[in-house]
Formats: structure tokens, C-alpha cells, sequence
């Protein structure tokens, strides 16, 4: 299984990880909790000040080899870290990826992809909601 560097975003909370996609289930391992708010303002501000608003933003990291886990391990990863989630394909609602809006529905949340998604992981995951019969819009 591939780890996936992604930013996903739950309201105003920037969620930046890696996504890995099991057989039948979705894993978000979080690395860093951040606020959109302030991002928005660090890169506006740019610089020491712009980096000082990022930093007052971030959340605790997790740092591990997330390459080598199992399912199990990844659960448990996952449950673990603020913002990480495991997503059944039976609680996935929808994968959506076209031009004007891009995020996964599911465990009643909206998670946005404001940033978008690697090709491989658009791959990945449209692959795997073929398989498990989730409704997709702009996956091949």
C-alpha cells in the first residue's frame, strides 16, 4: 500500500497527512492539524512573519516509517492521530473531483481537497470506488 501526501480540509481545520487506500477502506493518517485562516494569512503575509502565522497554526506532528504499517497498524495510526479518520467503502457516500469542487463524503463529514489530489491517488481512489461500488464524479 502507497502513502499518499494530502491536505484535506474539515471546516477551517487544514488536515495534512498521507492517505492510504486498503481494500476496502480509506485511511487518513494526520501529521499536522493547521487552520485555514491562518494559512491563508502566512502565505499572504509571506516571510518571517507569514512563517511565524503558519507555525502558530500547526497542530502536534507524528512522525513514523508509515510506509511499512498494516491495515491493522494504519487503524490504528489513524484513531490515533488528531484528524485522522478510517473510512469504510460502506460509509463513503461520494468521491467528487471535477474543476470547481473536489472532496470525499462520508462518516457524515465533507472532507475538501481544496489543493487537489495527486494523479496517483486520483487513480488509486477511483479504482477502489469502482470496486466497492461508491458513487464517483469526475473518476475514471
Amino acid at each position: 500500500m502507497n502513502a499518499h501526501p494530502v491536505t484535506l480540509a474539515d471546516g477551517r481545520k487544514l488536515l495534512h497527512g498521507h492517505m492510504f487506500v486498503g481494500a476496502d477502506t480509506l485511511y487518513f493518517v494526520c501529521t499536522r492539524v493547521g487552520s485555514l485562516t491562518m494559512d491563508a494569512l502566512g502565505q499572504q503575509v509571506g516571510g518571517l512573519v507569514g512563517g511565524a502565522i503558519k507555525g502558530l497554526a500547526s497542530g502536534r506532528y507524528v512522525e513514523a516509517d508509515i510506509d511499512s504499517l498494516s491495515e491493522a497498524d494504519l487503524a490504528e495510526a489513524a484513531a490515533q492521530t488528531t484528524g485522522g479518520f478510517v473510512m469504510a467503502a460502506a460509509d463513503t457516500e461520494k468521491l467528487h473531483y471535477t474543476m470547481w469542487a473536489r472532496y470525499i463524503k462520508g462518516n457524515g463529514k465533507k472532507l475538501g481537497a481544496g489543493k487537489g489530489l495527486s494523479k496517483e491517488l486520483r487513480q488509486a481512489l477511483g479504482e477502489w470506488a469502482k470496486r466497492n461500488g461508491v458513487a464517483t464524479k469526475g473518476y475514471k
